[in-house]
């Protein structure tokens, strides 16, 4: 090798070494790339939250919503221990990185390339984890990817800082609303500060939107390969379906849960028809994954998205839910033919709501019907608690009772009983009974007691919710009560 060559090669590194030593500058490049990662970080969020019930950058977020859990006040709405490990990893992400690159520089061009390779891997390797394993809200391979994403998101958060450009954090939003508000330039034209906040909150909240529609749109494939995978075709079985829908307990969970996700898109639809006025809703009745509604204008699409945030987030998040339980239900990698062709609804009045499945969302429709964690039937329970052995079963043979509970009794009479008596003197007991006698023989049958040390007893309206929340397990109840839950979650049932 000729001298000439060899002080030319190193030369070269030589210069390649300023180069990464050299610490980078505060120009539109990095505001860019900063922009880049809020958007990629508002993704990453809206995707994270409905597969595992907590963010993985949001830790506002996720701090309120860990106390709000250990209080006991969302029985089981959040997944407490993959907030603890997101919380926890996105801590210990910024505090190895941050004190990393102040060892080596934080603005050194060397330091900031291998930081910002550790992210990258990391968020590989969460991706081949998520798609190496079912998808699951709990265990071991959530907390994996949870721990993964979290950690590069403190690393990420630590960098952005420590380059000191304060108007993108490239993760938290709300001081930056309130910095744009009242900065005292906001009306000059030129506002290099606050146009930094302005594009950082539109990148993040595009990143939230992508990642929303992009998370629905995927779980709707999901559910289309679910039905071929198991030979589920236009709501029929096809002959080479999965043994397991033979099974009339599953094929009954199965139909729940479709009717379920179909009420979810129609209230998906609902949102978007009472945000756009004047426009014609599309009808979503004979399909099980709707459209979308009519093709607007850029700007009335942008209002009704704002408008119906969280309940797309929620929609979202149910969706999620309903899709991955039938998966869990029936799996696609358990395939075997079952018997001949038979649509899972010809027998809808036969099957009886019985799958573990949708406990968790019939659980979280109680709460919304009933407003506090007492039900009125727990009144009930006391009373036939109360009973002594042996006693009010006199009333069971009474010729006024008998004819009450015939199926002769006259239709165009009133069908009350009244059983009337001093205080004290058992009625309340006498009457909770007849309705556990009543219970072992109707079906459905709602009841309700009250007394007057019952908080609720000025609000009538008590009653006909706690009727519903006990008649949930009928079908057609149900999908009724969960497409007005799924609309007015956010409110509280009246």
């Amino acid at each position: 090798m000729s001298p000439s060559i060899s002080e030319s090669e190193t030369g070269r590194k030589s210069k390649l070494k300023e180069f990464l030593d050299e610490d980078i500058c505060e120009d539109i490049l990095l505001e860019s790339e900063l922009l880049l990662l809020s958007f990629a970080t508002g993704i990453q969020d809206a995707a994270a939250w409905p597969d595992y019930m907590c963010f993985a950058s949001n830790q506002t977020g996720n701090t309120l919503f860990l106390a709000i859990g250990v209080a006991g006040l969302t029985h089981d709405a959040y997944s407490f221990p993959n907030i603890g490990v997101s919380l926890s990893l996105f801590v210990a992400g910024g505090l190895v990185m941050g004190q990393l690159g102040n060892y080596f520089g934080v603005r050194r061009r060397l330091w900031l390339l291998i930081s910002n390779l550790i992210q990258t891997a990391l968020v590989f390797c969460a991706l081949i984890i998520q798609y190496s394993w079912p998808i699951k809200r709990d265990g071991s391979a959530a907390m994996a990817v949870i721990a993964c994403l979290a950690f590069s998101s403190g690393a990420q958060v630590a960098m952005s800082r420590s380059l000191k450009v304060t108007e993108i954090t490239t993760a938290m939003a709300t001081a930056a609303f309130i910095d744009v508000v009242i900065d005292p330039s906001l009306a000059n034209i030129r506002n290099r500060l606050r146009n930094r906040r302005v594009l950082f909150l539109v990148m993040l909240t595009a990143g939230c939107f992508v990642g929303a529609f992009a998370q629905r749109e995927a779980e709707k494939l999901r559910l289309q390969n679910w039905g071929l995978a198991v030979g589920l075709e236009e709501l029929d079985l096809s002959d080479e379906h999965n043994h397991l829908l033979d099974d009339t307990k599953t094929n009954a969970a199965v139909k729940d849960l479709l009717l379920a996700i179909e009420a979810v898109c129609r209230g998906e639809e609902k949102v978007y028809a009472n945000q756009a006025a004047g426009k014609e809703k599309q009808s979503s009745k004979d399909h099980l994954l709707p459209r979308h509604g009519p093709r607007d204008s850029k700007r009335e699409k942008l209002r009704w998205a704002f408008g119906a945030k969280a309940k797309r987030v929620a929609q979202i998040e149910k969706f999620t839910s309903l899709v991955q339980n039938l998966h869990d239900l029936v799996p696609i990698n358990n395939i075997r033919p079952g018997k001949s062709r038979s649509s899972i609804f010809d027998r809808r009045n036969d099957l009886k709501y019985e799958s573990y499945n949708c406990d968790e969302i019939r659980r979280d429709i109680h709460i919304w019907l009933l407003h506090a964690s007492t039900s009125p039937s727990e009144l009930y329970e006391i009373l036939v608690e109360r009973r002594i052995e042996g006693t009010c079963d006199w009333v069971l043979d009474r010729p006024w009772f008998l004819g009450w509970t015939s199926s002769t009794f006259p239709d165009e009479k009133a069908k009350i009983l009244w059983v009337n008596g001093s205080a004290g003197f058992g009625k309340s007991i006498i009457c909770a009974w007849i309705t556990h006698e009543l219970l072992s023989k109707l079906k459905p049958l709602g009841y309700f007691f009250i007394s007057s040390d019952f908080e609720s007893r000025r609000d009538p309206f008590i009653a006909i919710r706690s009727w519903l929340s006990q008649l949930l397990r009928n079908p057609t109840v149900f999908a009724l009560v969960h497409e007005a839950w799924a609309n007015n979650f956010e409110q509280k049932a009246t």
